[in-house]
């Protein structure tokens, strides 16, 4: 996994959000994950602020409905989407848990480059639903 990693880790980058599509790209076409197009918030020239930013930029990308995390509720305006067209739409992520190495107790929200480290990119697949039959999906832990 190492070589994998330390080529996204060490590329050259002019900036951060630069890196991190670099990065994104090279980790779906591992995984061989399409999509049409990756699009950037900048590159939607959205105007105004929050909420109608957030709409905005769903419009200009074509969208009809905008995924918002969970933290959003308490800030964003959340009856000016309707009122926009645009659906609304609240994620209800559940985090899949997997092994980690060394861990009594499994620690979320790390990047997916914990889950390559500890999985490979079979089962990293599968947690990511890359794989067709997620009942394939059996860690064994070893003590």
């Amino acid at each position: 996994m190492y070589p994998v990693i330390a080529s996204l880790v060490e590329q050259a980058s002019e900036s951060l959000s630069e890196f991190n599509i670099s990065a994104i790209k090279a980790l779906m076409e591992k995984f061989g994950l399409e999509t049409a197009k990756l699009v950037t918030g900048s590159s939607l020239a959205g105007e105004g602020n929050a909420t109608q930013l957030l709409i905005n930029m769903t419009k200009k990308a074509g969208g009809t409905a905008y995924l918002a995390g969970g933290g959003a509720a308490g800030y964003q305006e959340d009856g000016l989407f309707a009122s926009e067209g645009v659906d609304l739409i609240y994620q209800n992520f559940r985090h899949p848990r997997y092994p980690q190495f060394n861990m009594s107790d499994f620690i979320p929200g790390l990047s997916i480059l914990d889950a390559l480290m500890n999985c490979g990119f079979s089962k990293t697949g599968l947690l990511i639903g890359r794989v067709a039959d997620p009942e394939r999906l059996q860690f064994k832990t070893e003590n």
